[in-house]
């Protein structure tokens, strides 16, 4: 099977709802990088698909204005391992996490908790090859 990760910039995301220590982002547009090497590094291709993040725990800081809203950056932060501008897929973990987003509007928000899900949702839709990163 090949590896899959989200990548944060180019991602949308569509509704945050945040009840009791449980915050869930459904994200109307995830871009994923799929490749059978390094996805986002090595050639593979790129789809769209719907997604939802699950995670126990809390808002720590910011909050995004309006949603629906382009991501324009952010990282993930598991265990102490710190990934810029990605989220591997799927994903459920019980760590220490760290989500941090900026939108495209520079809003950002970050969660910290203590449990990640990750949920792809209906069918990718193809876009793209991707040759590789260019500054490998």
């Amino acid at each position: 099977m090949s590896n899959r990760m989200i990548e944060i910039h180019d991602s949308v995301i569509e509704s945050l709802v945040h009840e009791e220590r449980m915050i869930v982002l459904k994200l109307s547009h995830a871009y994923i990088h799929e490749s059978d090497g390094r996805p986002g590094i090595d050639p593979g291709t790129g789809w769209g698909q719907r997604a939802a993040i699950s995670i126990r725990g809390e808002i720590v800081a910011g909050g995004l204005s309006e949603l629906p809203c382009d991501l324009s950056s952010g990282s993930l932060t598991l265990g102490g391992g710190k990934s810029d501008n990605s989220i591997p897929a799927p994903l459920n973990i019980k760590s220490e996490i760290d989500l941090f987003l900026v939108s495209a509007l520079g809003e950002s928000i970050t969660i910290r908790g203590s449990e990640i899900v990750l949920e792809l949702i209906g069918e990718a839709e193809y876009i793209e090859e991707f040759p590789g990163a260019s500054w490998r």
